[in-house]
């Protein structure tokens, strides 16, 4: 299995289990240097688990609990929390900060220059299709809460009941496991 994790804070933000796609903008325009997954809700707590024994420990029917919680996966499994900007400009100048962040920090792992250059003639559109969603997104930080790490960006495409998420590649670090 494959975790990404962001480069700065190390925060595990997604894994390999789910479907990477590529970004569209409003256009159908692929967004470079960028990757979305869609999540779903599920049932916390309901996990109903069979070691092979059937009912053999509980000898009898089972009943249902209803007090169980409804989450979103990958807000749940990753340990997300909600960061709302509170303006337009606010967001702009983290994500400049941010890119900015994630350049040095390629520097510094000696990722080789022409990735660099890449992931720096990108940033442009990566940050022009977050700007342009603003007002439709919701901002979550990794489980650490680090200010100057990354963040996962969730937005509802139409007649989406669950968001899909929005990373940006250069920003994350894939480990096998």
């Amino acid at each position: 299995m494959i975790v990404y994790k962001d480069l700065i804070s190390g925060d595990e933000m997604i894994t390999g289990a789910y479907k990477q796609n590529p970004v569209l903008d409003k256009d159908g325009v692929v967004v470079e240097g960028m990757f979305e997954v869609e999540s779903s809700m599920k049932v916390k707590g309901a996990e109903s688990i069979d070691i092979g024994c059937g009912n053999s420990f509980g000898g009898g029917e089972e009943e249902v609990d209803n007090s169980v919680e409804k989450v979103n996966d990958i807000i749940d499994s990753f340990m997300y929390t909600e960061v709302p900007f509170g303006s337009k400009s606010e967001f702009k100048e983290y994500l400049k900060d941010y890119v900015r962040s994630v350049r040095a920090k390629l520097k510094e792992k000696g990722t080789p220059q022409p990735e660099i250059k890449d992931f720096m003639a990108q940033a442009p559109g990566m940050v022009k299709f977050l700007l342009v969603k603003f007002s439709d997104m919701q901002t979550f930080a990794g489980e650490s809460l680090t200010a100057e790490g990354g963040m996962a960006f969730g937005y509802y495409k139409d007649g989406a009941h669950c968001p899909s998420f929005v990373y940006i590649t250069k920003s994350l670090v894939a480990e096998k496991f």
